[in-house]
Formats: C-alpha cells, structure tokens, sequence
C-alpha cells in the first residue's frame, strides 16, 4: 500500500481478515492498527492506504478491531487512572479518619462522662457510685464514710437523719415527712 510495501489486493484483503481473529496482544502493538508481516516494524499501515486498496466491508471489519482495541485500550486507561485516584482518596480518607477519630475519641469521651455524672449515683464527697440500697434514704459511703441523703444527694457531714426525716426537713426533693415505720424500726 506504499512504497515502503508491496502486496497484492488479495493478499492484503487476507492479513486484513486475518488481523480481526489474532491474539488481542498482536492487534494492541500496533494500538489496533495492522502492522506489515514482513518486517519487524512498529510503523503501521496508513488508513487511506489500506481503504484504496481493499473492499469497503474488509476495511470496516478492519475498523471494527481498532475501534475494540481502542475501546480496551480506553477501558484500560481508565481503569488504572481510577485505581489511581481511589488509593489517592483512600489516603485522604485515612487522615481525615485518623484526625476525626480524635475528635470522635474526644466527643465520646465527654459523652460518658456526661451520660457517667447524670445516671451514675455518686458520694458527694468522694465520687464512689453506689447502686442501690434498702430501707433508710439516710446513706453512709463506704469509701469516705461521708453521711449524706440519697434523694438530693447533700453532703450531710456524719449524720443524714436529720436532713431527711425531722418535722422540718430540709431535703427539698424528698416529700414523705416525719420518720417512716420501716426505716429503723421508728413510729412514723
């Protein structure tokens, strides 16, 4: 089809045929594009030559092949730049993780310390939670022996009996006055 090649009409209609069925490694080399037998060149054919001398339908099959090589060679293209761009995205997923698992750490940190000081019952004095308790709202911790009242949780020094149960108590959250007959053994 130039002068640096010879063939025949029909020789050159065959390797056209021929190009549409060899391994996709053969038809990739020359990036879709047929390569001469001949030598061992990676310069390949011209497409107006090839169209001067072929049938129109051989040479529509021929780019055909190109368009499939082409199509793979693009797919393939954009499957590595997007593998490229993932494990980019996968890095600056991992810092912001890592600096947002800080400041996530931090957040739940301060979230149970504030769900810890609203449902744990502690000691006024000394923090130590207690669970539960029978009989007499009148407790003594048993980490700092701190006396205090269970209802509104005041340090009452070494006795909360008298916080809780005289006529005029003074425990504003408990509303039951006077000493109760389970509590002590006491008249209520």
């Amino acid at each position: 089809p130039t002068m640096a090649h010879f063939f025949s009409k029909g020789c050159l209609q065959d390797l056209l045929r021929a190009f549409k069925t060899v391994d996709y490694a053969v038809q990739k080399r020359g990036k879709g594009r047929v390569l001469c037998p001949m030598k061992e060149s990676e310069d390949p054919f011209g497409d107006a030559a090839l169209a001067a001398h072929v049938p129109p339908e051989v040479f529509n099959e021929y780019l055909e092949v190109r368009i499939i090589v082409a199509k793979a060679d693009f797919r393939g293209k954009m499957i590595k730049e997007n593998y490229i761009k993932l494990e980019e995205l996968k890095k600056k997923l991992a810092e912001v993780v890592t600096v947002a698992t800080g400041v996530q750490r931090e957040v739940d940190a301060h979230r149970l310390q504030i769900l810890d000081d609203i449902f744990t019952l502690k000691c006024p004095r000394c923090k130590l939670a207690f669970l539960d308790f029978d009989g007499c709202s009148a407790l003594t911790c048993g980490g700092c022996a701190c006396a205090f009242c269970s209802y509104c949780l005041k340090d009452c020094c070494e006795d909360a009996h008298e916080h809780l149960h005289r006529r005029a108590a003074q425990c504003i959250v408990n509303t039951r006055t006077g000493w109760s007959s389970r509590e002590e053994g006491r008249p209520g």
